[in-house]
Protein backbone atom coordinates (compact mmCIF):
# COMPACT_ATOMS: atom_id res chain seq x y z
CA UNK A 1 0.00 0.00 0.00
CA UNK A 2 1.27 3.74 -0.79
CA UNK A 3 2.21 6.05 2.16
CA UNK A 4 -1.38 7.36 2.43
CA UNK A 5 -0.33 10.58 4.89
CA UNK A 6 2.51 11.59 2.44
CA UNK A 7 0.09 10.80 -0.80
CA UNK A 8 -3.17 12.09 0.41
CA UNK A 9 -2.26 15.26 1.47
CA UNK A 10 -0.16 16.46 -1.74
CA UNK A 11 -3.31 14.99 -3.81
CA UNK A 12 -5.93 16.08 -1.90
CA UNK A 13 -4.70 19.36 -0.43
CA UNK A 14 -4.74 21.42 2.80
CA UNK A 15 -7.74 21.05 5.42
CA UNK A 16 -9.35 23.98 6.59
CA UNK A 17 -10.92 22.25 9.82
CA UNK A 18 -11.19 18.28 9.60
CA UNK A 19 -11.95 16.04 6.55
CA UNK A 20 -11.66 12.07 6.33
CA UNK A 21 -9.85 11.21 3.12
CA UNK A 22 -10.40 8.08 1.40
CA UNK A 23 -8.35 5.41 -0.52
CA UNK A 24 -8.64 2.71 -2.79
CA UNK A 25 -6.85 -0.80 -2.01
CA UNK A 26 -3.95 0.57 -4.06
CA UNK A 27 -3.54 3.59 -1.63
CA UNK A 28 -5.30 5.90 -4.72
CA UNK A 29 -7.06 9.02 -3.29
CA UNK A 30 -10.84 8.73 -4.07
CA UNK A 31 -12.63 11.81 -2.25
CA UNK A 32 -12.87 13.88 1.01
CA UNK A 33 -15.27 13.92 3.84
CA UNK A 34 -15.26 17.35 4.80
CA UNK A 35 -16.37 17.79 8.61
CA UNK A 36 -17.99 20.01 10.56
CA UNK A 37 -16.74 21.54 14.11
CA UNK A 38 -16.17 24.36 16.02
CA UNK A 39 -12.67 25.69 17.29
CA UNK A 40 -12.60 23.64 19.73
CA UNK A 41 -14.48 20.01 18.42
CA UNK A 42 -14.90 18.56 15.14
CA UNK A 43 -17.52 16.03 15.08
CA UNK A 44 -17.32 12.61 13.54
CA UNK A 45 -21.37 12.81 12.50
CA UNK A 46 -21.30 8.99 12.13
CA UNK A 47 -24.96 8.94 10.80
CA UNK A 48 -23.54 11.10 7.99
CA UNK A 49 -20.19 9.53 7.41
CA UNK A 50 -21.17 5.72 7.24
CA UNK A 51 -23.27 6.02 4.30
CA UNK A 52 -21.08 7.82 2.55
CA UNK A 53 -17.85 5.23 3.48
CA UNK A 54 -20.34 2.38 2.72
CA UNK A 55 -21.23 3.97 -1.09
CA UNK A 56 -17.96 4.21 -1.67
CA UNK A 57 -15.11 1.90 -2.51
CA UNK A 58 -12.79 2.88 0.09
CA UNK A 59 -10.40 0.52 1.60
CA UNK A 60 -8.74 2.90 3.92
CA UNK A 61 -9.13 6.35 5.54
CA UNK A 62 -7.11 9.25 6.85
CA UNK A 63 -9.12 11.26 9.51
CA UNK A 64 -7.30 14.87 9.22
CA UNK A 65 -7.75 17.74 11.69
CA UNK A 66 -6.34 21.02 12.82
CA UNK A 67 -5.40 21.95 16.44
CA UNK A 68 -5.64 25.72 16.18
CA UNK A 69 -3.72 26.26 19.22
CA UNK A 70 -0.24 25.25 17.43
CA UNK A 71 0.20 22.54 19.70
CA UNK A 72 -0.41 18.55 17.73
CA UNK A 73 -0.06 16.90 20.89
CA UNK A 74 -3.45 14.61 20.90
CA UNK A 75 -5.86 15.37 23.75
CA UNK A 76 -7.30 12.17 25.86
CA UNK A 77 -10.69 12.59 23.86
CA UNK A 78 -8.76 12.62 20.42
CA UNK A 79 -7.26 9.23 21.48
CA UNK A 80 -10.39 7.93 22.64
CA UNK A 81 -12.45 8.68 19.47
CA UNK A 82 -9.88 7.62 17.31
CA UNK A 83 -9.81 4.12 18.76
CA UNK A 84 -13.21 3.70 18.49
CA UNK A 85 -13.75 5.25 15.21
CA UNK A 86 -10.94 2.48 14.19
CA UNK A 87 -12.63 -0.40 15.98
CA UNK A 88 -16.23 1.07 13.84
CA UNK A 89 -14.33 1.14 10.60
CA UNK A 90 -12.60 -2.72 10.74
CA UNK A 91 -16.40 -4.03 11.23
CA UNK A 92 -16.77 -2.55 7.35
CA UNK A 93 -13.25 -3.79 6.48
CA UNK A 94 -11.78 -0.37 6.17
CA UNK A 95 -8.78 0.39 7.89
CA UNK A 96 -7.89 3.61 9.51
CA UNK A 97 -4.77 4.51 8.14
CA UNK A 98 -3.95 7.34 10.32
CA UNK A 99 -5.35 10.15 12.40
CA UNK A 100 -3.19 13.29 11.37
CA UNK A 101 -3.34 16.26 13.95
CA UNK A 102 -2.26 19.50 11.86
CA UNK A 103 -1.19 22.25 13.81
CA UNK A 104 0.68 25.73 12.97
CA UNK A 105 4.42 24.01 12.70
CA UNK A 106 3.95 20.47 13.84
CA UNK A 107 2.07 17.25 12.76
CA UNK A 108 1.31 14.21 15.27
CA UNK A 109 0.52 11.11 13.47
CA UNK A 110 -1.02 8.59 15.53
CA UNK A 111 0.00 5.36 13.12
CA UNK A 112 4.00 6.87 13.54
CA UNK A 113 3.36 7.34 17.57
CA UNK A 114 1.95 3.58 17.83
CA UNK A 115 -1.74 4.87 18.93
CA UNK A 116 -3.24 2.91 16.24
Amino acid sequence: MADLSTTGHEQAGAIELGALDLYDAHGLFLSRITLEGGRHMLALDLRTILPLLIASSCTAVILRHHHPSGNAAPSPADITTTRRFANLLQLLDIRLHDHLIEASRDQFSFRAEGLI
